[in-house]
């Protein structure tokens, strides 16, 4: 490493951490006689005006934040072309580390989000988004404080902002769906990844699991993993609720603002008398084993069952003759309107007898579809004897369904249709001869007539995807999907860093490169900007499910 052994006053202590861009240690400050955050842009890349900038963008942004559940910024500087931040060094660990050891007690939980979602919104009244809010982003210091940390992705995006360019960033498995679909963000965004932590300390693993980058952005748009959260006898119905809210696929079923976040588990809190402070996290950090979890607590007096009052004895004679009353009523009205039934049944089945030869098809109503199957034609009696009966009802799955029309005659008016189980990974909106059927995963197959039938699946980060699929009588025909599988990756190194762009459009800046870049199969046209050193210019070519791997150093290449 090609720099002193102290910077801006600070003495380098000991090293934390490595990353792409820059080194983190820990660092005394002789002056004040403190240990400091020191965090300092890698040598390498001392020179890069752009990267520089990013660097400062990061520490004017932490600066306006000043809350004691944010990390705070002591000083930003550059010394010997070495830019550096000094921020407050927390003595503890991660939420990460805390929660690695095992679930947490409920209190202690909610105590953690509510000190999260505090530093937040101090974070969020400065018109900064986290946008990388997970269980190693949140600090606990031996004192049982609860800080936020590593803004480094919100100044990311409000530099992108600044130049017309829509970066998505973030750690993947606590992504919101909108960041993941690259949809406006708001403060719900980091709400959302608040809520996916809060679950990881209620159940002791995360959110959303997955091998793979495919299987991380399904379970974020399409799974539920709160239904887990029951399996905690001791969890209190309110905090599965408010857990719910926050990790809603729907941005507007969020909450909008931390403050109501935070009103709404102040106000559980107190109402079921289930509240922690830091003293008591601070004996949990030194002894986990020894700490008494509080007990599930009983509901507040306003949301318990309360039983009935006991009647005085004339109170209850009273009522008693009431109901004999309304009992001796309701016979006397039954058996006579029964009898009026009888009576009119009788005349009707005597008329029918007499013009069953002249009207037997002329009661047929006109066939009309149900799902997207054409019903049989039947006379009204027959049509109401199937209602009463106990046979399931076809349904279709998925919100806002648009049943198929089946192109159909009346010749065809028999049973003649099929079921179409669609599986796509990661998610897409389906389409079936043109209409809308929801989104995967749906609930149940979908019921369709004998024949082919034209398949469209949308998701916005793949080209659409078009087939027919043929459908057999009674039979079910499985369908199963992996967009990854229509598309190609791209992964670059570049050295020192570029802007990539792809057919002249911008796509990223690497290093770092957080996801490969999804292209369409065939070639594509790849320009690599630097300011400094020029722009590289050459093609790429990718086949569907491939993942391409290329490396470059821009020094070389531009100085031939």
């Amino acid at each position: 490493m090609a720099i002193t052994n102290q910077i801006g006053g600070i003495q380098i202590f000991a090293e934390i951490y490595q990353g792409a861009t820059t080194y983190v240690y820990k660092g005394y400050q002789s002056s004040l006689e403190r240990f400091v955050l020191l965090k300092v842009l890698r040598p390498e890349f001392s020179e890069d005006q752009w990267l520089s900038q990013r660097f400062e963008e990061e520490a004017k942004l932490v600066g306006r934040i000043q809350h004691p559940n944010v990390v705070a910024i002591y000083d930003y500087g550059r010394e010997d072309d070495v830019s550096f931040i000094a921020a407050e060094f927390v003595e503890g660990l991660t939420l990460h580390d805390l929660v690695e050891r095992s679930q947490l007690p409920v209190e202690l939980a909610c105590f953690i989000v509510v000190e999260a979602a505090k530093g937040l919104q101090a974070a969020h009244n400065q018109a900064v988004l986290h946008q990388d809010i997970k269980p190693s982003n949140i600090l606990i210091s031996n004192t049982g404080q609860v800080k936020l940390t590593d803004f480094g992705m919100a100044s990311v995006q409000a530099a992108s902002q600044d130049q017309g360019v829509q970066e998505v960033r973030g750690t993947l498995a606590y992504m919101s769906p909108e960041q993941i679909l690259g949809d406006d963000l708001g403060t719900y965004s980091d709400i959302f990844s608040l809520g996916a932590t809060f679950y990881e300390m209620l159940m002791g693993s995360p959110a959303f699991l997955g091998q793979e980058e495919r299987d991380y952005l399904n379970a974020i748009l399409n799974t539920n993993p709160v239904e887990l959260l029951r399996r905690r006898r001791d969890l209190p119905a309110h905090v599965t609720r408010i857990c719910q809210t926050m990790v809603a696929k729907d941005p507007s079923q969020r909450y909008q603002t931390c403050g109501a976040l935070i009103e709404d588990l102040q106000s559980f809190q107190s109402g079921w008398q289930f509240s922690a402070d830091s003293a008591q996290l601070v004996v949990y950090l030194q002894k986990p084993e020894s700490y008494a979890p509080l007990t599930s607590p009983a509901p507040p007096e306003e949301d318990r069952v309360r039983s009935p009052k006991k009647l005085n004895p004339a109170a209850r004679i009273g009522l008693a003759v009431i109901l004999m009353a309304g009992l001796a009523f309701t016979g006397w009205f039954y058996i006579t309107n029964r009898s009026e039934e009888l009576t009119n049944k009788d005349s009707d089945l005597a008329n029918e007898a007499d013009s069953q030869s002249t009207t037997q098809f002329q009661n047929l109503e006109p066939p009309h579809e149900i799902n997207g199957k054409l019903e049989p034609q039947v006379s009204s009696s027959e049509k109401n004897m199937s209602a009463e009966s106990n046979e399931p009802q076809d349904d279709l799955s998925g919100p806002d369904v648009t049943r198929p029309q089946a192109q159909t005659t009346h010749e065809t008016a028999t049973d003649t249709s099929g079921y179409l189980q669609i599986t796509c990974i990661p998610w897409a909106g389906v389409f079936i001869n043109g209409d809308s059927l929801g989104t995967t995963p749906l609930k149940q197959p979908i019921r369709l007539p004998v024949g082919a039938h034209k398949l469209l699946l949308k998701n916005p980060q793949f080209p659409v995807f078009t087939d027919s699929v043929a459908i057999e009588e009674n039979e079910t025909t499985k369908f199963e999907l992996s967009l990854w599988g229509t598309v190609g990756r791209l992964n670059l190194e570049v050295s020192p860093w570029a802007e990539v762009y792809i057919d002249d459009e911008y796509r990223d800046t690497v290093p770092p490169q957080d996801r490969p870049l999804v292209l369409t199969p065939g070639t594509h046209a790849l320009a690599l900007k630097h300011p400094a050193l020029g722009t590289w210019q050459t093609s790429v070519e990718v086949s569907a499910g491939e993942t391409v791997r290329l490396r470059f150093n821009l020094r070389n290449l531009l100085a031939k």
